[in-house]
């Protein structure tokens, strides 16, 4: 096994497990950074998986701009290139393994995400444990080493199938009418000032059960919509509008003009007041 560090940009280490280790991964690592990060283009032998465990960032796909939200992830084919263009302030964390197509299981391989060039996933939390996993055992020397790898590896495949399925299902599926209800309220006052009891009441439901059909149906709580759905109206507005930044904060509800700054930032990886230049 051999390891690099990342002692200069922030806190990591990247794991290249040799011929003998017997591993089914060619490498694996993650890096807790402060601020930017820096990846060139680039394309794998393997598989990559990518998870992105704190800030947001924007990847190019084979001249494709995509955003990974915070705690989503990707996966790229072999020979797709593939490169970082910006990641969001505040600091950042992600894991990323590389693996052979020959580690999924043939019975997975009927699923979408394995026939493109590369998919991008919200809600991909559930990822994280396998991964940490992974990066635990590169990481101590113990027998079956090569055994426990596998298994976090084949599970890791199998969430990854049943994410892409979840993603082609969700366009298909109807959304549940207590979900719909609380997205016409929210949608309908972006500047009142909701709490999460009083949206499950209106809605007909429990605040659990809300907080359950919203992850399901919209992939984040209902307070993280809420806050999508006014970072998205307070672009427009910059874009539509001469009004002030202070005035569309206060408007849609955020509690300052820094505090709409700052989360804009972390979604767009911009000012409101770039934006406007």
């Amino acid at each position: 096994m051999r390891y690099h560090r990342f002692l200069e940009e922030g806190a990591g280490f990247m794991a290249l497990p040799e011929d003998g280790d017997g591993l089914p991964i060619s490498q694996v690592g993650e890096v807790w950074a402060p601020g930017q990060w820096s990846v060139v283009e680039h394309q794998h032998l393997g598989l990559e998986l990518y998870f992105q465990g704190k800030g947001n960032s924007w990847w190019e796909f084979g001249g494709e701009e995509r955003r990974v939200l915070e705690h989503g992830a990707y996966l790229v084919m072999p020979g797709t290139r593939h490169r970082l263009l910006r990641m969001s302030g505040g600091g950042v964390h992600f894991v990323w393994m590389e693996f052979a197509l020959s580690e999924v299981a043939p019975g997975l391989l009927d699923a979408a995400c394995w026939q493109r060039a590369y998919s991008v996933f919200d809600d991909a939390g559930d990822l994280n444990h396998g991964l940490q996993g992974v990066l635990r055992e590169v990481s101590i020397r113990e027998r079956f080493q090569a055994e426990v790898c596998a298994a976090y590896v084949a599970v890791l495949c199998a969430q990854v199938a049943r994410l892409g399925e979840r993603r082609r299902s969700q366009s298909r599926v109807v959304r549940h009418p207590a979900g719909e209800r609380a997205m016409r309220l929210l949608a309908g006052r972006l500047g009142y000032a909701w709490r999460l009891d009083e949206l499950a009441r209106r809605a007909g439901v429990s605040v659990p059960h809300l907080i359950d059909v919203f992850r399901r149906d919209y992939g984040q709580t209902p307070m993280r919509v809420l806050t999508r759905l006014r970072l998205e109206e307070a672009r427009r507005r910059l874009g539509e509008t001469e009004v002030s930044v202070t005035e569309i904060a206060h408007a849609l509800g955020f509690a300052s003009s820094q505090h709409l700054a700052r989360l804009f930032r972390e979604a767009y990886g911009q000012t409101p007041t770039q934006v406007r230049a």
